[in-house]
């Protein structure tokens, strides 16, 4: 893509072919400019937004900030469900932005990063934490070289995370109560309290509170002594609760009782 720059009385133009439109190339020219060089510059960035759309975020230029907002807009919104977006907007505004949030995004480097992590585990966040963090700085910054063209490379690819010896066999923070503890619990809300059915189906069918929520009688065959979880309920905010689709596909499943 080819453009040019002329003189037009006391002030400097440019130009450029653009595509055509119902088949007839149009032509961009914008003038004013008080010299050639103004002009030239002026060129050089509005050819840029052409061939990339319309897109004039500067590399050079953007934070680690306006760049997590940018992804979050761009990809979060559209691309995830309402609860995680709503996880990953806490990891980004509390934890991301605060630590390195005023710093350009192409200076990040790994050793920033996994000094990021390595305090996280420090500080006492359970190992699962920790990985939601590391998987927020990964999918955005491998992103931000392709597709969004920000960085030319990823700097979360040399990044591990922490150890976590202190957990026994590797269970990732998995906290099991012991039926002691949960008949504690019963104790407080007993058979006729609202509670005590969706305490009782969580604790002897390992569901998760969201689908245990979502429950519905056409879930529920009592001949066949099955439950069928294909739905969560979901707290949209002031009041509002709607129905969605499990977390994963493998969360889609028949649960023998």
């Amino acid at each position: 893509m080819k453009g040019g720059t002329r003189k037009r009385g006391d002030t400097w133009s440019y130009y450029f072919d653009m595509g055509k439109v119902d088949g007839k190339r149009k032509r961009k020219e914008k003038g004013g400019f008080r010299t050639k060089k103004e002009a030239e510059d002026a060129l050089t960035k509005a050819l840029n937004e052409f061939n990339n759309c319309g897109s004039v975020i500067d590399e050079s230029n953007i934070s680690v900030a306006d760049y997590f907002d940018y992804w979050y807009k761009e990809y979060v919104m559209i691309n995830l469900k309402y609860t995680t977006q709503q996880f990953y907007l806490t990891v980004i505004n509390n934890h991301i932005k605060p630590s390195f949030g005023a710093y350009k995004l192409k200076a990040l480097t790994p050793s920033v990063l996994q000094n990021f992590l390595n305090k996280k585990s420090i500080d006492g966040f359970a190992k699962s934490s920790v990985k939601n963090f590391y998987a927020v700085l990964s999918g955005a910054l491998k992103a931000a070289v392709y597709p969004y063209q920000f960085i030319k490379d990823n700097p979360m690819q040399y990044v591990k995370m922490p150890r976590f010896d202190n957990i026994p066999n590797n269970k990732d923070d998995l906290k099991i109560i012991t039926m002691e503890q949960f008949n504690q619990i019963i104790e407080r809300f007993p058979q006729g309290s609202s509670f005590y059915v969706p305490l009782q189906v969580a604790f002897n069918t390992g569901m998760r509170i969201a689908e245990v929520c979502g429950l519905t009688w056409d879930c529920v065959d009592l001949d066949n002594k099955t439950i069928k979880v294909e739905k969560i309920l979901i707290d949209k905010g002031k009041g509002v609760w709607e129905f969605g689709t499990p977390k994963t596909k493998s969360s889609n499943r028949i649960i023998y009782i």
